[in-house]
């Protein structure tokens, strides 16, 4: 049997088959008479062309005939809706996201992943946990079970390109995500036990592992988020904060579009020293076929729709306004400001007597060593982990604050400690300008993976990142 896609590709699938075989006929001829094998190789092995030949009758229709899924309907075109395009929330947000964790930023993606993995960019699931066996009966000869054990698959760390919810040049509603990897490897253990249906027959378990190597691994995906602006200005500031509020101003919320595609580099199945390995002669293009992109797109918008329906359920009334203070009592005894000395005097001191040196800046530099800058330690004033999140059952990510310095102090042109207002003899104000203030901090983002052992041993990692504002 040879399988085509688009003229091009072909793949040599009965070498696949005899060699899984191979493991099958190889593991039952110590245990189970040769007459089985006589089955494995005739009717069993019909039966499994058979279904071959269903599976990739499927596969070729889902991929090549179904018409893609249709996209959610465009919202209406409304002035009130926030253009993505234009939102400084969203360019901030991309930043930390691209480029501050992104692939290749300061706290990289890939970086987090081998901090949560404890240094090897693998990740494990027990699939025996959450997918039942699968039980196959040959009639007359035997039972077959097949239960998929430990998946584990590699190359987690070696993200190259990540971008998530950037908006998209040409609809201001849309956003867009995509992830892009060289190499990702996966293995499955899979367990195939074998019941012969003749009396006092033993039963027969073949532990099997499937190994597969997927290369230029691209995920792309694209929502529709129409979120009214108009209404989410008039908030009040505890509005902001309550989910209800938020919903309630979403006219659309769906996912777009959904894609996967992968060049696969191998396939395996071994059996302890035998091993049975598959190499596509051309470049095999993976993608996701479009009838699991439909059900994937309707699950997701399904979800969608219940997480908004379910946030809308909540109060969206703002909080009463707080009451406003009680007006001072006023009397004669109270000191007025406007005719104080000890005022005269600061503003002596921050005008004339500054001016006399050369002004606020000459001031600055004199003091921070002609650096305009200073520094303060925040480890001595917050202790360690004091912002801390846990990570389900997998880690613990928690923050250390480090040095803070502000430079450009030099620019700092005006400066009023306190002054007394004019109308008011009892209120004084402050003041300061500064044509440029730039602030740095250094945190070290540690991330501790427990391990479930007898000891109950955890492993740290730190990441030390500085964030600078301008």
């Amino acid at each position: 049997a040879v399988l085509a896609r688009g003229g091009g590709l072909e793949l040599g699938v009965d070498t696949l088959l005899d060699n899984a075989l191979l493991l099958l006929t190889d593991s039952f001829a110590a245990s189970i008479p040769k007459a089985i094998n006589g089955v494995f190789g005739g009717p069993i092995r019909g039966m499994l062309d058979g279904v071959l030949k269903r599976a990739v009758a499927s596969l070729t229709n889902s991929t090549c005939v179904a018409p893609p899924p249709p996209a959610p309907p465009p919202p209406p075109p409304s002035s009130d809706f926030v253009d993505w395009r234009k939102s400084e929330l969203l360019g901030l947000l991309d930043y930390v996201v691209d480029d501050v964790v992104g692939a290749r930023g300061p706290l990289g993606t890939n970086a987090i992943v081998r901090a949560l993995t404890g240094g090897s960019g693998d990740m494990a699931l027990n699939l025996s946990a959450s997918l039942p066996a699968v039980s196959i009966a040959v009639p007359g000869v035997a039972t077959i079970m097949l239960q998929l054990g430990e998946l584990r698959i590699s190359g987690l760390d070696a993200i190259s390109e990540l971008q998530l919810l950037t908006a998209d040049e040409t609809d201001a509603t849309a956003l867009e995500s995509a992830a892009k990897m060289p190499v990702l490897n996966a293995s499955v253990g899979i367990s195939v036990r074998v019941q012969p249906r003749r009396a006092n027959a033993a039963e027969t378990v073949l532990p099997l592992e499937l190994r597969a190597s997927l290369r230029a691994v691209d995920v792309h995906a694209a929502i529709t988020l129409a979120l009214n602006g108009t209404g989410l200005a008039s908030f009040k500031p505890a509005q902001y904060v309550n989910p209800a509020c938020i919903a309630q101003e979403v006219a659309i919320a769906a996912v777009a579009s959904l894609g996967a595609s992968a060049r696969l580099g191998g396939l395996s199945v071994s059996r302890q020293d035998h091993v049975a390995t598959f190499t596509a002669p051309h470049d095999l293009l993976l993608d996701l076929p479009a009838s699991l992109t439909k059900r994937l797109l309707g699950k997701a918008n399904t979800y969608l729709a219940s997480a908004l329906a379910q946030m809308r359920q909540g109060g969206c009334a703002p909080a009463p306004p707080a009451p406003s203070p009680s007006p001072l009592p006023r009397s004669s005894d109270y000191v007025d400001w406007r005719e104080s000395v000890a005022i005269k005097l600061i503003d002596f001191v921050t005008e004339d007597a500054v001016a006399s040196f050369g002004g606020l800046p000459a001031v600055v530099d004199a003091l921070t060593g002609d650096t305009g800058a200073v520094s303060l330690n925040l480890s001595a004033l917050i202790p360690a982990n004091a912002v801390s999140v846990a990570i389900g059952d997998v880690a613990r990510v928690g923050v250390d604050f480090g040095m803070l310095t502000l430079s450009g102090l030099e620019s700092l042109r005006t400066l009023s400690p306190l002054d007394a207002d004019a109308t008011d003899g009892v209120v004084l104000t402050s003041a300061a300008h500064m044509d440029t203030l730039n602030a740095s901090l250094t945190l070290h983002v540690r991330v501790t993976t427990e391990a479930q052992t007898a000891s109950q041993t955890a492993t740290a990692s730190q990441l030390p990142v500085s964030a600078e504002q301008r």
